[in-house]
C-alpha cells in the first residue's frame, strides 16, 4: 500500500471504555471511523450486539461474505479480527489496531476502492460476472480432473526461491531451526495443532499476489470478481514417541445447506511433501454425491462424525510449489507424518463477494 499515514487519535484506556449492552446498530453501512472505512463500524457493533444475545442472525448471514471480504482486504485474517472485535473496548481501539495490521497507514486509493465494494454489495450489484482474464490457464485434462474428482494438483504455481523464503519465515516465527529436528517440537503460542497463527507477513502477502495463482481460481469461479483471503500457514513435523498428530485430521468447512454450493479452498506446499508426510487429504469425486449423502443420514446426524476408516482417503503427494486446489464439497483434512521432514504449507482461497 501507498505509505498515506491516517492521523491516530490518542485511544481510551481499556479500563475507562465500557460498552453498553443496548448499544444501537449503526444507522448505515456508511457510518465511518477515522479510517474512513465502510461498514467496519458496523461490524463493530453487529459483536457488541452478538456478545449481549442480542444480533438478528439473519443480519449476520446476509452480510458474512462482505465482512470476510473486509477481513481479508485489510490484511487482518478472520480469527484475528473477531479476537480484536471480541477484545478491543471501543471501536476507536479497534481501528488503531486494524491501522497497525497495515504498518501504520491506508492508502487513499485503497480506501475508496473498500468503500466501491461495500457499496456495491448494499447496491446488490456484486454478483454480475466479468470476463476471466486467461480462460486457457487449465488444459482439457485439468478441467476433466476437476469434474469428476473435484481438485487440482498444480506445479510450480510458485519457484523454488519463493518456498524457500516461505518457509525459512515459519521457521524463524517458532523459533526452529529446520537442521535441528530436535527443535520442530518446541511449545509455541503460535502453534494450534498444525496450524501456525501467521497470516500477515510481506513473504505470505507476495504468495498471494502471484499471477497464476489468481488466474487459476478465477478459470474455476468463472469470474475475476474475486477477493484472496489471508489465511495462516501450517507446519506438520515427522510424529515421534512424545509427539503423535494432533489434527485436524478429515472434515468439511461447510454449513451442510442443501445444495451445496460451489465452493473453492486451497493450500500450497512450501516444501516437497510425500504422500506419508502428513500430506493433504481427501475423498476425490465427493463433490457430485455429497447431495444424495447428506439427504440418506439419520435425522440429527452430525456429518462430521465419521468412521473414516471406511472412506476413500486419498493423501496427495506433490512438489514444493505446488497448489492443490479443491471443491469445498470434498472431506478433506491432514494426516500424521511418519517421515523425516516436516510438511509446510499455506493455506489461501479466493472467492466473489455474494450476498445470501
Amino acid at each position: 500500500m501507498t505509505d498515506v499515514t491516517v492521523t491516530r487519535k490518542t485511544a481510551p484506556s481499556s479500563h475507562a471504555a465500557k460498552l453498553s449492552t443496548d448499544a444501537p446498530m449503526p444507522a448505515g453501512y456508511e457510518d465511518e471511523g477515522e479510517l474512513g472505512l465502510y461498514q467496519l463500524k458496523r461490524i463493530f457493533s453487529k459483536i457488541q450486539l452478538s456478545k449481549a444475545g442480542r444480533l438478528d442472525k439473519s443480519i449476520r448471514e446476509a452480510e458474512w461474505s462482505l465482512d470476510l471480504m473486509l477481513y481479508d482486504e485489510l490484511r487482518l485474517g478472520l480469527e484475528p479480527a473477531l479476537q480484536a472485535l471480541y477484545q478491543c473496548p471501543s471501536f476507536t481501539e479497534f481501528e488503531h489496531w486494524v491501522l497497525a495490521q497495515n504498518d501504520g497507514a491506508l492508502a487513499p486509493e485503497s480506501v475508496s476502492a473498500l468503500n466501491a465494494k461495500v457499496s456495491a454489495f448494499y447496491a446488490a450489484t456484486v454478483s454480475v460476472a466479468t470476463a476471466v482474464h486467461d480462460p486457457g490457464i487449465l488444459s482439457a485434462s485439468d478441467w476433466q480432473h476437476w469434474q469428476e474428482q473435484g481438485f487440482l494438483v498444480i506445479p510450480d504455481v510458485l519457484d523454488q526461491t519463493l518456498c524457500r523464503r516461505a518457509s525459512q519465515l515459519v521457521y524463524d516465527e517458532l523459533g526452529m531451526d529446520a537442521s535441528r529436528p530436535e527443535t520442530w517440537y518446541k511449545p509455541n503460542h503460535k502453534l494450534q495443532k498444525i496450524m501456525v497463527q501467521l497470516f500477515n507477513h510481506p513473504v505470505l502477502n507476495e504468495i498471494r499476489h502471484v499471477p497464476k495463482i489468481r488466474a487459476i481460481f478465477e478459470a474455476l469461479w468463472q469470474t475475476n470478481a474475486l477477493w484472496m483471503s489471508t489465511d495462516r500457514v501450517g507446519f506438520n513435523p515427522p510424529e515421534r514417541p512424545d509427539w503423535q498428530f494432533p489434527g485436524p485430521g478429515m472434515h468439511w468447512d461447510l454449513n451442510f445447506h442443501q445444495p451445496v454450493e460451489f465452493g473453492t479452498q486451497a493450500l500450497i506446499y512450501l516444501t516437497d511433501t510425500e504422500a506419508h508426510q502428513g500430506a493433504f487429504s481427501c475423498v476425490p469425486g465427493f463433490h457430485k454425491k455429497i447431495d444424495a449423502w447428506l439427504a440418506s443420514l439419520p435425522q440429527g446426524a452430525d456429518p462430521q462424525d465419521q468412521d473414516w476408516q471406511g472412506w476413500n482417503v486419498q493423501p496427495i503427494a506433490a512438489k514444493a510449489g505446488s497448489l492443490i486446489i479443491w471443491h469445498q464439497a470434498l472431506p478433506h483434512g491432514s494426516s500424521p507424518n511418519r517421515a523425516k521432514s516436516p510438511r509446510i504449507v499455506q493455506y489461501l482461497n479466493m472467492r466473489p463477494l455474494s450476498r445470501r
